[in-house]
């Protein structure tokens, strides 16, 4: 016997009055997803994150400011260093590329050269999401004080999505004039004719970033496994100024999805350390599309 859950009252969330005001512009009193609420709070070019008008990507202890490893005289200062990097820049990047510039670049720099030179590698770089360009400098400073030939060589494309970022790139990286190039684009439909590069491809810290599907547990089968029809997708409506949780249908490219990976419908031991959908009734999972 299928068990269900009736409707439950729909959460209605308290919202700042200038986002609510973007979010009215951006969709009206109708239904968005998710999906779009994520894409909204990263790229809304009024507030968005990424690329608002007050939008500031902070630096996060490293940079312009590296971290100097001499001074460090063992593990516990060094995660002393950390943590009070974290404490002092609470809302700034903590990523490898900023907190261990210039060395994680020189390290993935190093490997390039190796690919390039060893692999038969067309020496290109394409690079999505760039933030702030940090990675971009210092593996083009690296190469052009240690391998100048290859350097010479190097064509670095950025795929960017954020037009104030791509500005921020821009002024940080005048010293590679003629190197670089920008492209507007999104990880999520990359600018290639084939969807398909010859050379190498940089993502660093970026999925975190993308969009993603939630869905919501509404049915149980007892004695049967999960099924794609347990479940329904998780949207948003202003109403009353205020946003309102919608519960609506899967779309056909959500089910295609989870259909084209049964795992993802299997108890999670069966496939240790997968994403899985085998979720509790009435608790809330994601899908990155």
């Amino acid at each position: 016997m299928e068990h269900k859950v009736e409707q439950v009252a729909k959460k209605e969330l308290a919202i700042n009055p200038e986002i609510l005001q973007r979010l009215k512009d951006r969709f009206g009193s109708g239904v968005f997803s998710f999906a779009d609420l994520v894409d909204f709070s990263n790229y809304d070019p009024e507030i968005g994150y990424y690329s608002g008008k007050k939008a500031e990507i902070k630096l996060f202890g490293a940079g312009d400011h590296p971290i100097l490893y001499p001074d460090i005289p063992d593990k516990a200062a060094y995660e002393a260093l950390l943590l009070k990097l974290h404490k002092e820049n609470p809302e700034a990047y903590k990523t490898p590329v900023e907190i261990h510039s210039p060395y994680y670049a020189i390290g993935v720099a190093r490997h390039m050269e190796t690919l390039f030179e060893l692999g038969g590698v067309e020496p290109k770089i394409y690079e999505v999401g760039a933030g702030r360009g940090t990675l971009v400098k210092d593996i083009l400073d690296y190469l052009k004080k240690y391998s100048p030939a290859l350097y010479e060589k190097v064509h670095y494309g950025i795929i960017e999505a954020s037009p104030k970022l791509a500005e921020i790139q821009r002024r940080r990286l005048m010293g590679h004039a003629g190197k670089i190039e920008w492209v507007s684009g999104d990880a999520r439909r990359l600018p290639f004719r084939d969807q398909s590069i010859d050379g190498i491809l940089v993502n660093t810290e970026l999925l975190d970033n993308l969009p993603t599907v939630c869905i919501k547990r509404k049915h149980v089968t007892p004695g049967k496994k999960v099924s794609i029809d347990d479940f329904v997708q998780i949207g948003y409506q202003v109403v009353d100024d205020k946003l309102v949780e919608k519960e609506l249908p899967l779309t056909d490219e959500i089910r295609n999805y989870v259909r084209e990976r049964s795992s993802l419908l299997e108890p999670e031991e069966t496939y240790a350390n997968t994403p899985t959908l085998n979720i509790p009734l009435g608790q809330k999972g994601y899908i990155g599309l």
